[in-house]
């Protein structure tokens, strides 16, 4: 058996837990702050998570930044990472559901619901889980598409059931699958110099052959000179 097998054996003999994400954790949303209101964005420092920052896990990669005068006066709050982020509104649900997960404290705009799983409940597993049921949660029916922007059903999300293991199961899952995304990113990194090293040598023959071809022409009026 696998060391997967093994620990459900050890830890779920009975089988594993199926659980509606409701009850997974705890969902919030947020709001955008008046863009009119200079005050509450000019110098932010607090991040402010929208739709394209969806991927985002680490602080500085999220580009929003809200100010203190935005959350005293507005009814955003800040949410302590880490988190699950699902994005409930946006054309992009069209072709794919985004799930995200966000390593900081941060806000969110109104399209975004972050999940802040329980205790038994590892948060890193809750996105795996939930990236792994996406694209079925999708066609499910539970991401409508008839309207003038795509948008998630908060209920039929909520009521989406996802496995949940042991946390000694959660974590090996994770192990293996956080192994496999950094194994990817390095096999990427590793193509795109590849790439980059070929596009060099094009580019080195290339210009080679433009200088050739500029040497023959100086020699044919260097010919035609002496006849």
């Amino acid at each position: 058996m696998s060391r997967i097998d093994d620990l459900i054996a050890q830890y779920a003999p009975d089988g594993v837990e199926y659980r509606a994400l409701r009850d997974v954790g705890t969902w919030v949303g947020g709001v955008t702050p008046s863009k009119a209101v200079a005050r509450y964005w000019e110098n932010g420092t607090i991040p402010w998570v929208a739709s394209m920052d969806i991927s985002a896990t680490q602080g500085s990669q999220i580009r929003g930044r809200i100010t203190q005068d935005a959350l005293d006066e507005t009814s955003l709050r800040v949410i302590s990472g880490p988190t699950v982020a699902v994005v409930m509104r946006s054309n992009v649900l069209r072709k794919f559901l985004p799930i995200g997960y966000i390593a900081v404290d941060t806000t969110v705009n109104q399209d975004i619901r972050l999940l802040t799983p329980h205790s038994d409940v590892d948060t890193r597993y809750a996105f795996w889980a939930l990236q792994s049921a996406s694209e079925r949660i999708r066609r499910a029916g539970i991401v409508r598409t008839d309207g003038s922007m795509a948008a998630v059903d908060s209920q039929g999300l909520l009521d989406w059931r996802i496995p949940v293991p042991p946390l000694e199961v959660q974590r090996e899952i994770v192990r293996i699958l956080d192994a496999f995304t950094e194994l990817e990113a390095e096999l990427e990194a590793e193509l795109e110099a590849e790439l980059e090293a070929r596009r060099a040598q094009y580019a080195h023959y290339r210009d080679a052959l433009l200088s050739f071809t500029e040497r023959e022409r100086e020699r044919e009026s260097q010919v035609g000179h002496v006849e």
